[in-house]
């Protein structure tokens, strides 16, 4: 049976120093669940795909099935190991940048932290209150990486830009919309908006569709049979093959081998 509420796999708190003796990099890895954390300490790199991103304490890495990464210690963090079936939460998920800096750190920490207790504290009522506030936390989490993340005090005036921005963009992002019609929905010139819209979010908005574009079609290649063309065309690719291209760029693999390798989870 599907689920429709996101399930708690392991959290917890994690110092990479008590975990590898006398290593200095972890292995390559493929993710296979939502893997959240809060980094507590500066640390050393840690890569998901073809990107570097430098450890930095406070901040929220966010590795997503299918990816591949490793990790260049030290590392210490919180962290939050989920899975998530329903097609709408997981969409959500995915388009969330794989590190970004938060807007309010010790709320994020406080939010962690408290479901780390609600989670080891006995059951008395049926998980409803582990349920609750995982729901809350992913809520706050994907509401400030979308509207604010990388949003200085000088350009947070612009939030409500990148909200009507983004809005748009997920509204069209199996169409092919360019550059100078998302500026223009938010009456902005074509350079101005990509230069705030980068600085914002830390992604290009080509970048942003992209992403969403390939978290739609991990959903149908897990969710639905249809043929790979089918998807293809439905998210946005001109075809198969360079729907094929993106995909194994992004993720390492191809459509077709994602898609057997996600059912071996069943």
């Amino acid at each position: 049976m599907k689920r429709t509420m996101p399930e708690i796999v392991a959290l917890g708190v994690y110092d990479a120093a008590l975990v590898h003796k006398n290593v200095t990099v972890t292995r390559h890895r493929r993710v296979h669940l939502y893997e959240i954390e809060l980094v507590l300490e500066n640390g050393g790199m840690t890569h998901i795909g073809e990107e570097s991103y430098p450890i930095r304490a406070h901040h929220v890495i966010v590795g997503k099935p299918g990816q591949m990464r490793y990790t260049e210690l030290p590392f210490k963090c919180l962290y939050l190991h989920i899975m998530a079936e329903d097609a709408a939460l997981c969409a959500l998920l995915d388009a969330l940048p794989n590190v970004f800096a938060p807007t309010d750190p010790p709320a994020i920490e406080a939010a962690v932290r408290s479901l780390i207790s609600a989670y080891t504290l006995p059951d008395v009522d049926g998980g409803m209150r582990v349920s609750g506030e995982l729901c809350a936390f992913l809520s706050r989490l994907i509401h400030d990486a979308r509207l604010t993340a990388g949003l200085s005090r000088e350009q947070g005036s612009q939030a409500p830009v990148i909200e009507r921005a983004i809005a748009f963009m997920d509204e069209h992002e199996c169409q092919n919309i360019t550059l100078d019609e998302i500026a223009a929905h938010v009456h902005l010139s074509r350079i101005y908006f990509h230069n705030l819209f980068l600085a914002a979010t830390g992604r290009t908005p080509h970048r942003y569709l992209l992403e969403r574009r390939i978290a739609r079609a991990r959903q149908l290649l897990m969710t639905t049979d249809r043929s790979l063309w089918q998807i293809a065309l439905e998210c946005g690719f001109s075809s198969q093959s360079y729907f094929n291209q993106v995909f194994r760029k992004e993720l390492g693999c191809t459509p077709m081998q994602y898609r057997k390798e996600m059912s071996l989870r069943y």
